[in-house]
């Protein structure tokens, strides 16, 4: 039988893409504030068995994604006020350097990824398709964080959001599509494109913290 041009895949493999799975639904806010996590609930869905769930949980806890209550149920972080202004300051500042890197090091390439990831944004709202709005949102956020060049920064950012993801669906449900206009040059996303475009890390910083701080104003509106 003739070799295929792949490897096995071994547990360490599944176990990673496991906890990819699960981290990157927190980070888009497929999972609400409070809600519990359930071993077998997740092994279900993903089709594996409860090894790597258990293994990737154990990793989220450590992380601060998810806490440990009574008989052992693990739910995710109801953020208090505070605690989301915290998480904010970091992210401005961070964001804004990562911001600032990307603007010296970002190619043509790499502008086309973001360009095309305000299209689906503007599409995913214009289908009223509110998750696939999270995910297109959460995914150019991250490809800025990837254009600063510094693994350090993407993962200190990584846990940011992964700490906050749980409020992310407030911004959408609450008021982000009574305000949002699909296709506006104006757009925040849209302004960070033509900093980076000019390389003008200054400005790509001005309009992602923009970005930051106009979303953080709406959901600790709605934080009990």
């Amino acid at each position: 039988m003739e070799a295929l041009p792949v490897s096995p895949l071994t547990r360490d493999t599944l176990e990673e893409r496991v906890y990819a799975q699960i981290r990157d639904a927190l980070m888009e806010g497929r999972f609400a504030a409070g809600q519990p996590i359930t071993l077998r609930a997740l092994a279900q869905a993903l089709g594996v068995s409860p090894t790597p769930i258990r293994h990737a949980l154990s990793r989220l806890v450590a992380e601060g994604a998810l806490i440990v209550g009574p008989n052992r149920t693990l739910t995710v972080p109801t953020l208090t006020p505070a605690a989301f202004e915290e998480i904010t300051a970091m992210r401005l500042l961070l964001e804004g350097l990562a911001a600032e890197r990307a603007a010296r090091r970002i190619d043509e390439a790499g502008i086309s990824e973001l360009e095309r990831l305000c299209d689906v944004m503007d599409l995913a709202y214009e289908a009223k398709d509110l998750l696939g709005a999270l995910r297109a949102n959460r995914a150019f956020h991250a490809a800025v964080h990837r254009a600063g060049g510094s693994a350090v920064l993407v993962a200190h950012l990584d846990s940011l959001w992964l700490r906050a993801g749980a409020v992310v669906p407030i911004v959408i449900e609450k008021s982000l599509h009574e305000h949002f206009v699909p296709k506006d040059p104006k757009h925040p996303h849209r302004l960070v494109v033509a900093a980076l475009r000019e390389h003008d890390g200054k400005a790509a910083k001005r309009a992602l913290v923009c970005d930051i701080s106009w979303a953080a104003d709406v959901i600790v509106k709605h934080l009990v």
